[in-house]
């Protein structure tokens, strides 16, 4: 009998398994062992330096393009795509906070909570919540939110009367100074993962998201 066979014996004898990588325990320690080592994706915010309340401004429903050029200058995951309908928080012809809509993939919720963001450096007390109540008015209920925990705080949306329903595993990202996209951008523009790492791209995976839903 070979040393091979002999220990795969014994493991049988003691552990019910044939190989000790196959017990539960070692497993989940390979993957907190993974997880340790692999880097994480984390945005990290302007200090707030200037707090504002929400009445000092008006309400607009903004262009499209003027809500996506915003939030390409602003918003760490710029403008998504598909968004149908975009509030904002204006003051002196300047836009501090934006809050934006699109139709949901799932059909059980009306609309999908696509962004929202504040200008950076700055707070404005009930900003979310009187952009949320204006978007109530205007018949938007029912929505889901995907909140990516590198990015955003999910207290935002609880503030805004969202609660936490699931959770979705993290994803895997590409980066390089100020570029990022995601593993599954990189295969659909059939970007080869060798072509990345050569040109100094690094390989990071994000926190997950949380999926919200409103009461």
């Amino acid at each position: 009998m070979s040393s091979n066979q002999k220990r795969a014996n014994t493991n049988l004898l003691l552990y019910n398994v044939d190989n000790v990588s196959k017990l539960k325990e070692v497993q989940e320690k390979r993957k907190q062992t993974f997880a340790a080592k692999r880097t994480e994706l984390a945005f990290k915010r302007v200090p707030i330096l200037n707090k504002l309340d929400s009445s000092e401004f008006s309400v607009f429903v903004l262009n499209k393009a003027v809500a996506d050029d915003w939030l390409v200058k602003y918003h760490p995951l710029n403008a998504p795509k598909g968004n149908v309908m975009s509030l904002g928080l204006v003051k002196d012809n300047m836009i501090y906070c934006i809050m934006t809509f699109k139709k949901s993939r799932n059909k059980r919720y009306y609309a999908e909570l696509s962004r929202m963001w504040t200008l950076p450096s700055y707070q404005i007390i009930g900003g979310y919540d009187r952009l949320s109540q204006y978007a109530s008015e205007l018949g938007v209920n029912n929505i889901v939110a995907y909140v990516n925990l590198s990015f955003e705080n999910p207290e935002d949306y609880e503030c805004i009367g969202m609660h936490k329903t699931r959770s979705i595993q993290k994803t895997k990202w590409w980066i390089n100074f100020n570029s990022a996209m995601t593993d599954a951008s990189r295969r659909q523009r059939k970007i080869s993962a060798d072509k990345l790492l050569a040109d100094g791209w690094i390989s990071v995976y994000d926190k997950g998201q949380d999926v919200y839903e409103t009461y």
